[in-house]
């Protein structure tokens, strides 16, 4: 079962946020990343917490993991 988890990313643009999702894409337990580059935020869909994951794709695209963002805070 997927769950979804949210990060707040600095250095986020349409061009980073694709090779983001690309790259997150071919990891087993994500089954889903949706960009929101206007925002800085990327939501993904996975069966454990991928926070370390992210991290080093940031790292990989060019990006800055800011913070793990709560789901109430964003709505």
């Amino acid at each position: 079962m997927a769950r979804s988890y949210f990060y707040l990313l600095d250095g986020l643009n349409i061009e980073r946020g694709q090779r983001l999702r690309k790259a997150l894409e071919q990891l087993d337990e994500i089954s889903g990343v949706i960009v929101r580059p206007d925002h800085g935020i990327i939501e993904v869909q996975a069966s454990r917490d991928p926070e370390l994951q992210v991290k080093m794709a940031c790292s990989i695209v060019g990006t800055t993991f800011r913070v793990k963002v709560n789901r109430r805070s964003l709505y």
